[in-house]
């Protein structure tokens, strides 16, 4: 069994094209090895593909 929470950083924030098909692959292993990804993203179009949101703003966490 891998890790259960799986966390990365992209310095800029830009996976340009690729974005879609690194989320299609977090996706599929999150179904396959039920491995959580922690991503933090200022990309709504990247947040929407989430199962779950946790918005920080200001220093409050909301949903």
């Amino acid at each position: 069994m891998g890790p259960v929470v799986a966390t990365g950083w992209r310095r800029n924030g830009r996976l340009a094209g690729a974005a879609i098909q690194v989320m299609d692959l977090f996706a599929q292993i999150n179904r396959e090895e039920e491995t959580t990804f922690l991503i933090s993203t200022h990309d709504e179009k990247i947040a929407s593909l989430c199962r779950r949101q946790i918005v920080v703003g200001d220093g409050v966490v909301t949903g």
